[in-house]
Formats: structure tokens, sequence, C-alpha cells
């Protein structure tokens, strides 16, 4: 962040002083009484950029550059890339003289987690989020915010005063004007107030510094408008990657042992990337759409389990897509932890005074260290000299050598590029993008070391994401996992649920999928099932569906279709595939959620182009010259001499015919 403040003994909010144990959680047994969804046991977490809460309540900050350790046991061995925050952003504060650039300032843009590390038949998993750090308008050349694109930064309209509101975000603002009928341009503030004026064709000022960050607006400009998505240079990336937090759109890639997977059409609200409900080891997307959780049994009646959790604004943003982490470590391994577990994240033995130490297990002195700097450092704060010795601690003994590295680097990037950078202090004055007073009117009712971790999380425009952080912290019987109720089975051999026949009550006359192409496919067999025609709402027409195999023969299956990723009737073409698919039933099948077609006087669908590509297999009625679109698959990937394809385009319902109403 902007500003470096301790997270040291965190306190709480409404005069709880800074002693406080956090979350509730007591230290009898060790600190192994928490939970995560299946697992219960010693619960260590980060978050932010990044404050770690060690598995015995140590809290403290390691702002390193790099890739580092969190946890190294004999269940999880943790590396997460540390990428800088907000770069562009201070060159502007700095510009402004609103304070000054605090290097260090960083969060966890990926996190590999080798799941048993001793054994070679547990794979390695990585997710992450590709480059989302930096965003090019096109037309300029210049580094921008996509969610500010087309606005005045730093500048603001004075006109005539129509009026004043909170909002969430900048899109609201815009609507909040475009709501009055004598409203043409907005001011937008970093603590979320938002002033409606109408200049009446005037321009627009400079905002004086000392009032904080400004962004303004026109009705006439695209500001406040939904932001142009981001595009994905790497054509792998573009090709594979799914979406986790449907509203910001961050991209997600998901590794296994170094391999990218396809995951562009899992759900991301209750699918698997690896795994299914029964497995040992398994990666589950969950929470809405927003959590990742990596779970592995470790016995009958105990698990470990990780989870991701998506923060920060979309990608490209000045706070930008980003994990925060919780680990799980089972009791019943609890003797194994407290004598091995080491890493960022502590080891969960009771003890929170031996949480710094070093690669080996040796307990480091950590206040020795700061005792060093405060003595060297007579003029600087007892915080700026905390953080100084919480980075020499984590540079000397946390970042991960070439040789030890489970990370693959993102695209477009090398190793070296990901390995820890070169070492800079923060700068001991702050920058913030908020005045002294809209950070006293969203961190004031808190105390100590929560004050500081609000602030500092407010001066880089993340309020709402440490006030939820903070507030989570501090109740411990918020659940930190909904319950999950397995999905029934929508097949079984031969028989398929919810298909064109079936998937609107029996009255209906009118069948849920019409095939638009020739030649037909298989007799009596079943190609689109599990379909759900209202999978959208009101506003965001959708049917999701799965796609079956009817072929006798193993077969690579690509599904073309629409997308309205953005929710405001822009379509963009959207590619899945899955390879080898044997035929028959599979549960646990992608599910496709495909943006609907309206116009008026005709019901809302769907249309959906399904390839199937086999070797040594032949399709009857086939035309010999048919090729897999290149939206899909890259024109070299297949042999077209060697192998066949067959297409089906279907037009699927969005909603189910009114004569399908059952009577009263």
């Amino acid at each position: 962040m902007n500003i470096k403040f301790s997270l040291f003994a965190m306190a709480l909010v409404n005069g709880v002083q800074s002693d406080t144990q956090l979350r509730g959680r007591e230290l009898a047994n060790e600190g192994y009484n928490e939970k995560i969804d299946k697992c219960k046991g010693a619960v260590c977490q980060l978050w932010g950029d990044p404050h770690f809460y060690s598995c015995d309540q140590q809290e403290y900050d390691c702002q390193a550059v790099g890739l580092v350790t969190f946890m190294k046991n004999h269940v999880f061995d943790i590396q997460g890339n540390l990428v800088p925050v907000g770069g562009d952003e201070v060159e502007w504060l700095a510009k402004n003289r609103v304070g000054r650039f605090n290097y260090g300032a960083t969060f966890t843009n990926d996190i590999a987690i080798d799941v048993m590390p001793s054994d070679e038949s547990v794979p390695t998993f990585q997710l992450g989020f590709g480059n989302v750090n930096k965003y090019v308008d096109e037309k300029t050349g210049q580094r921008i915010f996509p969610s500010e694109t087309g606005c005045n930064v730093g500048r603001y309209y004075k006109g005539e005063y129509i009026g004043f509101g909170k909002e969430p975000n900048l899109m609201q603002c815009r609507d909040r004007c475009e709501r009055h009928p004598r409203c043409d341009s907005f001011n937008y503030w970093a603590d979320h107030a938002c002033t409606l004026r109408r200049v009446n064709g005037g321009g627009h000022e400079h905002s004086d510094p000392s009032w904080g960050r400004t962004i303004s607006g026109s009705m006439d400009s695209t500001c406040g408008l939904p932001p142009p998505v981001m595009p994905i240079e790497e054509q792998e990336t573009r090709m594979k990657h799914g979406i986790i937090g449907e509203s910001k759109g961050c991209p997600l890639l998901f590794h296994v042992n170094g391999e990218m997977k396809d995951i562009s059409n899992i759900d991301s609200k209750n699918g698997y990337l690896y795994g299914g409900i029964n497995s040992d080891t398994s990666v589950q997307m969950t929470g809405g759409g927003h959590q990742v959780i990596i779970r592995h049994k470790i016995s009958n009646n105990s698990w470990a389990e990780a989870k991701l959790r998506l923060a920060g604004k979309g990608p490209g943003e000045l706070w930008s897509c980003h994990w925060n982490l919780d680990v799980c470590l089972p009791e019943s391994d609890k003797e194994q932890f407290k004598e091995e577990s080491v890493g960022l994240l502590g080891t969960p033995n009771g003890d929170k005074n031996d949480e710094f130490h070093d690669r080996n297990g040796n307990k480091f002195d950590i206040e020795a260290l700061i005792n060093q700097y405060k003595r060297d450092n007579p003029d600087l704060t007892d915080i700026a000299n905390k953080e100084r010795a919480w980075l020499d601690y984590c540079y000397d003994n946390w970042c991960v050598d070439k040789k030890d590295a489970i990370m693959v680097p993102p695209p477009g990037q090398e190793l070296n590029d990901i390995l820890c950078q070169e070492k800079i202090y923060a700068d001991p004055e702050p920058a913030c993008i908020m005045t002294d007073q809209q950070v006293e009117a969203e961190c004031g009712e808190m105390v100590g070391a929560a004050y500081d971790a609000c602030r500092m999380e407010c001066c880089n425009g993340s309020c709402d994401e440490a006030k939820d952080e903070l507030r989570k912290l501090s109740n411990p019987e918020e659940p930190n996992t909904p319950e999950i109720t397995p999905p029934a089975p929508v097949c079984n051999n031969d028989t398929f649920e919810r298909t064109s026949e079936t998937a609107c009550p029996e009255l209906s006359s009118t069948p849920a999928v019409k095939l638009l192409s020739s030649p037909s496919p298989p007799e009596d067999s079943v190609i689109i099932y599990d379909i759900n025609p209202n999978a959208g709402n009101d506003d965001f027409r959708a049917v999701s569906f799965k796609v079956n195999n009817p072929f006798d023969s193993e077969t690579d299956i690509y599904v073309k279709h629409e997308e309205d990723r953005l929710q405001i009737g822009i379509q963009d073409s959207k590619c899945g595939s899955r390879q080898n698919v044997e035929s028959g039933c599979d549960n646990e099948a992608p599910t496709i959620e495909v943006a609907c077609r309206n116009y008026d006087n005709v019901n809302p669908f769907a249309l959906v182009k399904v390839y199937f590509v086999s070797e040594g297999f032949d399709f009857e009625g086939v035309d010999d010259s048919l090729q897999v679109d290149k939206c899909c698959a890259d024109p070299e990937l297949y042999d077209y001499n060697r192998v066949n394809v067959i297409a089906y385009t279907f037009e699927i319902q969005c909603s189910c015919p009114e004569d399908s109403a059952t009577p009263e």
C-alpha cells in the first residue's frame, strides 16, 4: 500500500484494546479448534498487501516483490508471487505532491500449492490471474484503469450544484447523474462521495491535491460506463482461462503440475477444477463464484484445506485482482505440524512468540532486529523501523531459490521475472489517495493496530476490503464457507435429465432445443442435457446446459457460443473445449452458460455450435472439408487429413413457453 502501518497486535473496533485476540480464537489445544469447511484444526491467514495473521495469532506485514514461501510442511508447500500495487497511481500522487511513493506495496497475484510434497502422485496446483496489473489504452498508449476510461483524473467540474450522495463505485455515480433531469456532469471522490453538477458545456478544472483523488466525467463521455474487457494477448491464456467473480471479471488461470488446464467452461459457482465431490484431493470453485477451495483427505475423518478468496476491484484496476488466503492444518497431524511447519504463516504450536524462524525451523529474534533498527534510525517512527525489520526477515529467510520454485511464471514471463526482486525499504512519508478527514470517516471508530490497517488499505483505494476483512476477523461465529449440497445426478447410463423434451414441464408442446443444421445426430441420442432455460435473470437472459458425446468413440468437443460478460447487450464469441471425452453419461461434465438473444415478439434464445473431432471414427453424412472454427482451435492443432469433424448448430430456448404453465 501507499502507507505502511503495522498489524502487530491488531485491535478491533469500538474501543477494544490492541491485545484482543482476533476471531475469538483461544490458544487452548494449541489453537487447533477452527474450521474452514471439512477441516478442523489451526487456521492461518493472509490478506491485503499482504497482512499475515499466522497460525498462532502473530500479525505482521511482508511487502516483498517476488516469490516467497507462505508455508511448508508434510501436507502443503505453498508459494506466493507478490507483485507491486498501483505503481502508476503513486506517480500521480507524487506529481501532485500528495505524499510520496512508498516502495514495497504488493499483493498476491499467484499461489502455487504442492499437496503432499513427498508424494509425486498428488499434484501441484497453481491459481493466478496472469498479468492484470497493467492496462494500456489502445488509442493513446497510456496506462489507465479500465473503470476510469474516458474520465478526467485529478480534475473536477465546478458548475451549478445539483445534488450529492454516496455511491459504491463510479458507474453508480454516473447512474445517479443520469437519473437527474438537470445533471450533465459528475465528480467522484476517493471516499465514494458523488457530486452532481450542471456545467452546460463548461469545462473542468484541476482539483486541489489536498482534496484527495478526484475523478470526473460528463454524460457526453464514456466515464462511468461499464469498463472495457481487458485484452489477453497470449493465445493459450485467452483460450483456457476461466472467470472468477462475475461482477469483477478476473481471469483465472489454473495449472496442474505446471501445465495450464482449460477451465473456460467450468461452472464458476460450484464446479470442480480438479477431482470431484468424492475425491480425496479436489479443487472446487465455491463461495458464490468468488473462492477456490483445495481439499486433501489425510484420513477418514481428517482433511487439510486451503481457501483462496478473490479480492480487488477487477483486472487492471488500481486495486487489482489478487488472493487472500486461509489455510487449515488438521488437528489429526498436530504434533507433526508443531515440529516441522515453517514459512511466513508460522508454526502452529500455541506459542505466538516463535512465529518468526528461518527455513530450517530455527527461531529468529525479530525483536532484536527491530531494536537494532530503532538504534540505527532514531529519526524514523517505530512502525517504519518495524517495517524494515519485517522486510529483512521476509527477504533473508523466505524468498524462494530458483531450484526450489514450484510455481511456473505467468504467461509472458520467465522464472527469473518472478523470483525476489531488489529489496527497497518503504518510504517513511506516506502517500494517500484520501484526505485525513476521509480516512477518519472510514476508520475513526477503530483503535490501535486495527486503525493502522484500515488507514493503510484505504489510502490505496481498498477501504471496503479492509473493513470486510477486519469484520471477519472479529466475528468467530461467521461461517467461513457456505454449506454445499451435493448436486443431484443429471444422467445415468443412457438416461439424461432436463433434455430438450423434459427441460420444461410435460405440458409444453415445444421442445427446448431445435437442430438448425444437418446432418442429424445418431438416432435416439442426446447431445444437450441438464438444460436450465432460466439461468440468467430479468436483466441478463442466459441458458445453461451440458454437452454429451453421443458417439461410440472418444472425441474432442468444442462448443462455440456467445457471451455477454459485462451484461450490457454486447455479445462476443466464446469457445470452450474438452479433450478425449468418452461416450455416455458424465455427471461432472462442465456446465456451459450462454447469453441469450432478445428480439421483440420472439421468445429469447441462444445459438450454440458444437463440434466433435475424432481420429479413426467415421461420422455419417459429414462434410469432408469441415474444420473446427479457428476461434475454438488453432488451425495447426489437427491434421485434417487424419481426423473427422462433425458439427451441429442448436437453438436453445431461454425460457419455457407460456403453454408449459401447470394449470391451477
